[in-house]
């Protein structure tokens, strides 16, 4: 079990106890920012507090694994200020888990502990099977064995592929093209064999790029270049790319914790704001204060240059489209819950007063 002291995940206890409390008052600068999650958060707040026995059958107890992660922490928090019990999960080897691995029986276990995705040839491919498809399999197993109701597993958007035409839907055939990728599609493949109607659920998510507050690699980058006030020439990066902020990747997981229908599934998530680095950085500098000053370079010369480099995965997030059909997802009754311009306001405030 991972220590909440040395993670930074508050430990929890029973679903009504003043950690619930002493939480709440101290995370309270995105519930300020948006008036959404304050409402959820305090009706929530008031259910658990008037008739915590009512609120202990509603939805089943959280597990997480990856806890101590950008997103898994997020998760925690925001199960905490809903009044929900949730903890994180140890989960390292896949020949590690024991199977009495959750308590109570019934639960809900979120698989979230993988390797980040990272530059071509940083990450061996075996590392890559080992952890994000072997133990996400293994972890699957064990949950299913302990008497868990549900499985959710976050995958990837980056399953279908680099670039798309047309929005992917779930029932696209993937064309994964790095390890990480084609990992997390085979570990799609393990868990869609676990899945039994009725007793075990297995859901899978496919988050495209996830940005928000503690947003760190290339959206952290497109941040720090966007902030500075130098002539940048990609005024031509007009292609449209989904990506999720992390307060949506979040509800969206909750959600489907406890969503009917879902189990066997797979959904894709996102702002259902499909924006381009141009747009991106237009807006980034307009919240600044600044103008965009973006020029033209011509994108196949861009091309060529980066293909020269080794470089020519950055060519495809720049120039080329990759959107997601959450119609899917929208269909069980999720929204998002952080528009862009409120989630860009946010970010760009705390990076100016970082």
């Amino acid at each position: 079990m991972p220590d909440p002291a040395r993670d930074g995940v508050p430990r929890v206890g029973a679903v009504c106890d003043a950690n619930l409390l002493f939480y709440c008052c101290d995370d309270l600068e995105p519930m300020r920012a948006e008036p959404r999650v304050a409402a959820r958060a305090i009706c929530s707040m008031i259910r658990v507090l008037s008739n915590p026995s009512d609120h202990a059958g509603a939805a089943s107890a959280l597990h997480v694994t990856g806890a101590g992660g950008w997103i898994g922490a997020a998760v925690l928090r925001a199960a905490h200020l809903r009044g929900r019990a949730a903890t994180g999960l140890a989960c390292r080897a896949p020949d590690g888990i024991a199977d009495d691995w959750i308590s109570p029986p019934r639960a809900t276990v979120v698989h979230l502990a993988a390797i980040a995705h990272r530059a071509a040839g940083t990450v061996d491919s075996q590392e890559y099977r080992r952890v994000n498809r072997d133990l996400a399999v293994a972890a699957g197993r064990a949950a299913s064995r302990a008497g868990a109701r549900r499985f959710v597993f976050v995958s990837s958007a980056a399953v279908m592929g680099a670039t798309s035409g047309r929005p992917w839907r779930e029932d696209d055939l993937p064309r994964p093209c790095d390890a990480y990728a084609q990992a997390k599609l085979e570990a799609e493949q393990g868990l869609a064999s676990l899945h039994e109607p009725g007793r075990f659920d297995v859901v899978v998510l496919r988050p495209p790029l996830v940005w928000g507050p503690g947003v760190r690699a290339n959206f952290r980058a497109l941040l720090e270049v966007a902030s500075t006030p130098w002539p940048l020439p990609l005024a031509g990066a007009t292609a449209p790319r989904s990506m999720v902020h992390l307060d949506n990747v979040v509800d969206a997981i909750i959600h489907l914790a406890d969503a009917p229908g879902v189990g066997g599934r797979t959904y894709f998530v996102s702002d259902d704001d499909d924006r381009s680095v141009a747009e991106w950085i237009r807006g980034i500098r307009r919240v600044r204060g600044r103008p965009a000053r973006l020029f033209e370079f011509p994108s196949a010369l861009a091309g060529r240059l980066l293909d020269l480099c080794g470089r020519s995965h950055v060519y495809e997030r720049l120039f080329l489209p990759a959107r997601l059909d959450i119609s899917a997802l929208r269909a069980t009754g999720w929204r998002p819950v952080v528009d862009v311009e409120t989630g860009l306001r946010r970010l760009v405030a705390q990076h100016a007063g970082a």
